[in-house]
């Protein structure tokens, strides 16, 4: 495995400029094993060869790795958790130290799924008038056509399948297969394309400061070495207002308490604060 990895590592940093040492050995060895099952190599050195000849199949092998799937409200209890639980503390917070409004980062944000989500349950929080804040929502990606397509916010209807009627009736319009993200949501919502791995910054440049109440990133840690998965988090952690929240998938759970940044906030789902809030 190794000997293979590290001749794919030199050949697409030498021809295609692409640096993909962060990436866990396991995560890659699988994705290229399972790239070589598809076009029917049983050979390293013939797919290899293949690789150098074609760079259709180094942006294939790129999306691979990169694991653009997304749909709306994923997770529904995790979002049932931050309109009912998280967004009332954070709003009570604010309200009686009267500071700013609520910012959300959701990181890795796909092609925008994952971010239109937390604007919708948002909105919904404030027009019920839970809270008298103004909010935003900034959602980052490393690829620059995942972003493009949020920016479109047209989705086909299988992403919506966890989706509330009510939000569909009232977020999106439809035609045929296919729905789009209502304009007054959009504009909830700050795109940009951004590399959690960035070495001089700590924030998407379009936040400004960071200063987040929320982060979400989920299903994207274990993709990378410890090393890379520690300095990510260092970056959450900087990010995050005290009191805030980090929120990830619960197979990350193990793997995010390992480090002892974080301190785990619920026993059963996959929220996190720092050690001193909360």
């Amino acid at each position: 495995m190794h000997d293979r990895l590290k001749k794919i590592e030199e050949l697409l940093s030498e021809k295609y400029s692409s640096d993909i040492s962060a990436y866990d050995e396991i995560v890659l060895d699988k994705t290229i094993s399972g790239r070589m099952k598809d076009l029917s190599y049983n050979s390293s050195d013939a797919y290899l060869s293949y690789l150098t000849e074609n760079r259709s199949e180094f942006k294939i092998l790129i999306s691979y790795l990169n694991n653009s799937y997304s749909e709306f409200f994923r997770n529904p209890l995790i979002y049932n958790f931050i309109e009912y639980v998280f967004l009332p503390i954070i709003f009570k917070e604010k309200n009686s130290s009267r500071s700013g409004g609520i910012r959300i980062w959701s990181a890795g944000c796909a092609s925008g799924q994952e971010a239109y989500s937390l604007a919708i349950i948002t909105n919904d929080f404030k027009e019920a008038g839970r809270c008298g804040f103004d909010f935003k929502i900034f959602g980052t990606d490393r690829s620059s056509a995942e972003i493009q397509s949020a920016h479109l916010g047209i989705y086909h209807y299988k992403s919506l399948l966890n989706t509330k009627l009510a939000y569909i009736k009232s977020c999106f319009s439809k035609s045929g297969d296919y729905y789009t993200i209502d304009p007054e949501i959009k504009k909830c919502v700050d795109f940009s394309v951004y590399d959690l791995l960035e070495k001089d910054t700590f924030a998407p440049p379009s936040s400004i400061y960071g200063g987040f109440d929320i982060i979400m990133c989920c299903n994207l840690l274990f993709y990378y070495k410890q090393d890379y998965q520690k300095k990510i988090l260092d970056k959450f952690f900087l990010s995050l207002n005290p009191g805030g929240f980090l929120i990830t998938d619960n197979s990350e759970i193990g793997l995010i308490n390992s480090f002892g940044i974080f301190r785990q906030y619920m026993t059963y789902l996959s929220v996190f604060c720092k050690p001193d809030s909360g």
